[in-house]
């Protein structure tokens, strides 16, 4: 694997996953609940000349914690049935930290077992399927966030370091090569509820990837835009949002290309101020939410 496409690897999967507790933004639809957790996201396709459609089915459940207990991936091609292609079940020690994550591949029999140690202020990952030499360190502040990223490939030390705002979003990545700096990835947010922020899980937890369905697995508020140093790259995001404050629909638009040909919009309310959102009806994602236990 190339040096450079490793690091961007890393900023690139880390930068969808870091943010901390916003304000919250109006008034709940209904005050006695606390917040709510996604409890299914599912992300609707449409391409090709023949307009091929489908939809990647993710299912969320939780403990009595509000922590996940699984994640299980499902797709359906058209009006077949959805079948189960991935799942991922957690597992916590009896002081409740986060111990491993079993991640099984139905569509070809293989099983991924991610495990985690704890030394200091560093969470040490590993993960069977790593191609590099050792564990990753996730190197933690005192809010328990990602401030670097250190892993060891080939002989050889590559890292990334991690910037936040004074709300707690991570606004940028700054990966590093042989000491020299490489990529820069830069984030920006909306006020909203973010569609995981009612999810109990560990700030540095937002980093990893198990087969997330185009958002993060946890953040606080929404993301707007990623962008390179450049301006190269970047990514996009449209939201709905729903009565409480957390979006309802999305799409995502990637260097301006394909998944971007809106063709509705709807005026909402927003902090306010009314605006037009646009969606893409050809990738879109509807996300079902259950309030917190």
């Amino acid at each position: 694997m190339n040096k450079n496409k490793l690091i961007l690897i890393l900023a690139a999967v880390t930068i969808l996953c870091i943010g901390c507790p916003s304000e919250p933004v109006g008034e709940p639809a209904n005050p006695a609940v606390k917040g709510y957790l996604p409890e299914t996201i599912t992300n609707y396709y449409e391409e090709g000349e023949y307009g091929t459609s489908g939809a990647y089915i993710y299912k969320y459940e939780y403990d009595n914690l509000n922590r996940f207990k699984s994640i299980k991936e499902f797709y359906k091609f058209a009006e077949d049935d959805a079948e189960l292609v991935y799942e991922s079940t957690f597992t916590y020690s009896s002081s409740g930290r986060l111990t491993g994550v079993t991640c099984i591949d139905h569509s070809y029999g293989d099983t991924d077992q991610v495990s985690f140690r704890y030394e200091g202020n560093s969470v040490f990952l590993w993960d069977d399927k790593f191609s590099w030499d050792d564990e990753l360190e996730l190197v933690l502040n005192d809010k328990q966030q990602i401030i670097k990223i250190i892993v060891h490939f080939w002989g050889e030390e590559y890292y990334a370091l991690y910037y936040y705002d004074k709300q707690g979003n991570c606004i940028k990545v700054e990966a590093y090569d042989s000491g020299e700096i490489g990529d820069i990835t830069k984030v920006e947010y909306d006020h909203m509820k973010g569609i995981n922020s009612s999810i109990n899980m560990p700030p540095w937890f937002m980093f990893i990837d198990f087969r997330e369905s185009g958002f993060s697995l946890h953040q606080s508020n929404n993301i707007l835009r990623i962008t390179d140093d450049y301006n190269y790259y970047y990514e996009t995001f449209s939201y709905i949002y729903n009565d409480n404050g957390y979006p309802e629909k999305a799409s995502c638009n990637y260097n301006g290309i394909v998944l971007t040909s809106f063709t509705k919009n709807k005026t909402q309310r927003i902090n306010g101020r009314k605006k037009s959102i646009a969606i893409d009806e050809s990738n879109y994602y509807i996300i079902e939410y259950i309030p917190v236990k």
